[in-house]
């Protein structure tokens, strides 16, 4: 009796060694096919410029907006609107998005010296629009977004049409993890400067870099 409890040991030792040894054969082959992945998305990325340009331009357009995006109702309360008005100065904001969003393709029909020319013009208008102080200015911190939210969906679209390998999802994932990372520096830059500015001038500062995608897109051939 003793003998069989050992066999019966010994057999289950055995079948839990075989499970653990198949479970870590499992991890260690999907560890690799996603190391491959990312290995064969960054290879994507250093041997294209044309990937690189498009990349960085969608990470720079999609994350400065995006994080400003959270801030525009402490710009609307930095007015002095009453507090029932302040959504409605966010909603105004939010037409311009919408309006973007509908414009795209108007917007692919542009070539890159006009669309980096609207470029120019939406960081104007955010700058001048926040720098006001009045409600009427969030009409142009709208139509500054419009513009932006515009050339977010061309910059996503462009960066697909240049993907030629295998590897588009891993080059677009990594298009993700740098907007969130540029976004959390953009939040920090915001509550940097916002302990010695105003809400307006920050928003104007940190409209600057679209005059740098306003000048690559102008370079941008189409």
């Amino acid at each position: 009796m003793e003998q069989a409890d050992s066999v019966k040991s010994a057999e289950s030792a055995e079948s839990a060694e075989s499970v653990k040894s198949v479970k870590s054969v499992r991890r260690r082959a999907v560890r690799g096919t996603y190391a491959a992945a990312l290995r064969a998305g960054l290879a994507e990325v250093r041997g294209s410029s044309r990937v690189r340009r498009a990349l960085l331009l969608s990470v720079v357009v999609s994350s400065v907006w995006g994080a400003l995006d959270e801030y525009v109702p402490l710009l609307a309360a930095a007015t002095g609107a009453a507090t029932a008005t302040v959504p409605l100065l966010v909603l105004v904001v939010w037409v311009g998005v919408t309006l973007g969003s509908l414009l795209v393709g108007l917007g692919e029909r542009l070539p890159g010296p006009a669309l980096g020319a609207a470029v120019a013009a939406g960081s104007v208008a955010l700058s001048v629009g926040a720098l006001s102080g009045g409600p009427g200015g969030f009409v142009l911190v709208g139509a500054g977004f419009l513009v932006f939210q515009l050339v977010d969906v061309l910059a996503d679209a462009r960066l697909q049409e240049v993907i030629k390998g295998p590897s588009r999802a891993t080059v677009t994932s990594l298009a993700g993890l740098g907007t969130g990372l540029s976004t959390l520096l953009v939040f920090g830059a915001y509550a940097g400067l916002s302990l010695h500015a105003s809400h307006g001038t920050v928003f104007a500062l940190l409209a600057l870099p679209y005059l740098a995608v306003a000048v690559a897109l102008g370079r941008m051939r189409t």
